[in-house]
């Protein structure tokens, strides 16, 4: 059967008609008539099999993350469409649906999304469209798009928080830029909902500190390679502290430490959220990893960061430091990696028993210094007479063994009997006492 469609005197027309169905073949054919009367052939059929609109793309695309400020969805069709239908928005922050509004571009032939309020952080948006029109007034499916939001402080936007992100916010604070604003926040962590007011204060760092916790609680520490920028940093060990001088200007920045969990443990200052500074820190003993990122927001710079040190065994270990280091504006002025030599150091004086004991003629003794300063370690025997002077010196601190092979200062070998070994260390004395057999 021929169904006849149109009949129009302009150059142009749109024909509609009921009741297409996908899969079947139709064909077109047109005829025109001049101002006589006269009309043409019928063109040579064009066949066609109609179309439900669809979409030919979407901008933000649902691949990428959205941006805080991407707030506008835009739906391209492939063909116009007489009824844009009802849209809402489910996500994980907003238990309600997020309010939101819809209009149509008839020259773009796209639906544009509104989303009225400000995205949570790391947020699920599922964006649901249904009840299209096309063209022809048939119904087209449901249209179903899946997103996930920004991550809130993640200003490189690299799905990391950390010391680099905390430059950023340095440089925004100092120069009063409000779009590194992040609070105040509602919600919970990770989906915290910003609602900036133009002002910097405490807020803003509670929102970023909190976001660093959830970040580095759910994800593992990984050290990665820095390149060498403004030469090796100062790093030494006083005692049971590790040092790490930072050069001048430092003002934001991270220090990563590897150690050997088996044998060794580190930790630094406790925690600082003020709205002059920040200090965070984090250590997995399991893994043998502790980092600590921090920001100077009055712009002093810090002079230094410092770890304590334990250790669980007597023997010195190797760690790697890396580092980088934010002068103002986000600039990197030192990075870079160290392998060092970290030294066994106890945490409290100890002079321990000898071995073997009874002993002939050689015994081994061990004793612990905290700290640095002038040591003995002198023999006596029963009568309390001095025999042997073993250690007479300035030592650092650490764990130290000794050997005595049973022969006094004139380098003759003693008789059989009780002697008593003694240290002296920075007003820690302690006494013990062992059997040369012959």
């Amino acid at each position: 059967p021929t169904t006849l469609l149109s009949t129009t005197a302009d150059s142009t027309t749109e024909a509609f008609m009921q009741g297409y169905e996908d899969g079947t073949t139709y064909y077109l054919r047109i005829s025109a008539s001049d101002i006589p009367g006269n009309e043409s052939e019928f063109t040579v059929d064009v066949v066609g099999i109609p179309q439900s609109a669809a979409i030919t793309r979407v901008n933000p695309d649902p691949i990428n993350f959205l941006n805080a400020d991407e707030t506008q969805l835009t739906i391209h069709f492939s063909q116009p469409l007489s009824d844009i239908g009802a849209a809402s928005a489910v996500t994980i922050a907003y238990a309600d649906g997020m309010d939101l509004s819809t209009s149509y571009s008839a020259a773009d032939t796209a639906i544009i999304v509104q989303f009225n309020e400000p995205y949570a952080s790391l947020d699920s948006i599922t964006l649901t469209i249904s009840n299209i029109l096309d063209w022809s007034g048939s119904a087209t499916d449901t249209k179903e798009f899946s997103y996930t939001t920004y991550m809130l402080a993640d200003y490189d936007k690299n799905f990391q928080i950390d010391a680099a992100d905390l430059a950023a916010y340095l440089t925004g604070w100092g120069d009063n830029d409000y779009s590194y604003e992040l609070g105040p926040i509602t919600g919970t962590v990770p989906h915290f909902i910003p609602t900036p007011n133009n002002v910097f204060d405490l807020r803003d760092v509670m929102a970023f500190v909190q976001m660093w916790y959830w970040y580095h609680q759910t994800f593992s520490l990984t050290m990665t390679t820095l390149a060498d920028i403004g030469g090796f940093l100062q790093i030494e060990q006083q005692d049971g502290s590790l040092i790490v001088t930072l050069p001048e200007g430092a003002v934001a920045g991270q220090v990563f430490i590897q150690y050997p969990p088996a044998s060794k443990n580190l930790t630094t200052a406790a925690d600082v959220t003020t709205e002059q500074r920040i200090y965070l820190s984090k250590n997995d003993q399991n893994t043998g990893q502790i980092v600590v990122e921090w920001a100077d927001l009055s712009l002093e710079g810090l002079p230094a960061v410092t770890f304590d040190t334990y250790s669980l065994d007597r023997d010195n270990s190797n760690i790697t430091v890396g580092y980088t280091i934010y002068g103002i504006d986000q600039e990197i002025i030192s990075s870079g990696l160290q392998n060092i030599e970290l030294k066994a150091v106890p945490e409290e004086y100890a002079l321990h028993y000898n071995y073997p004991n009874p002993f002939n003629p050689v015994t081994t003794m061990l004793y612990d210094l905290p700290e640095a300063g002038y040591t003995r370690l002198i023999i006596y025997d029963l009568l309390g007479r001095q025999v042997q002077t073993l250690v007479d010196q300035p030592l650092a601190a650490g764990y130290y063994r000794i050997q005595w092979d049973g022969r006094n200062a004139q380098g003759q070998m003693v008789g059989a009997g009780i002697y008593f070994y003694q240290i002296q260390a920075n007003g820690f004395i302690r006494t013990r006492k062992m059997l040369l057999v012959k």
